[in-house]
């Protein structure tokens, strides 16, 4: 993903974004989805969150939030962060995670229609 269209992402995601705090129910979902994240969603939410620390912070820090990798994966609490950068990454997480199902249906009528 270029810059560009992350910057664009971000700023289309920041003006859905809400002043109030996710609910228990998306918190919960947020959570459930983001374990099912493949690499480049994983990715980009690292960049969203860096992206939102840039862009409202003076500061940057190696990891934000008090981010940090483990064994290879980001891992924060999501209580730590900006309830404006936890809209972002639940809308970002929603829409990568439809995306997502879009195409394992798309690969599995491909397989279907390749192995007869």
């Amino acid at each position: 993903m270029s810059s560009s269209s992350i910057e664009t992402l971000y700023q289309q995601l920041k003006k859905e974004s809400l002043a109030i705090d996710l609910s228990a129910d998306q918190k919960e979902e947020f959570v459930k989805i983001t374990k099912t994240l493949d690499e480049t969603g994983c990715e980009i939410v690292y960049i969203l969150i860096r992206v939102y620390e840039l862009d409202t912070t003076a500061k940057s820090e190696e990891l934000p939030y008090g981010s940090k990798f483990v064994n290879k994966e980001l891992k924060f609490d999501l209580e730590t962060l900006p309830t404006r950068l936890k809209w972002i990454l639940y809308k970002f997480v929603k829409k990568h995670a439809e995306k997502m199902e879009e195409e394992n249906i798309i690969d599995k009528f491909a397989k279907m229609h390749t192995t007869k």
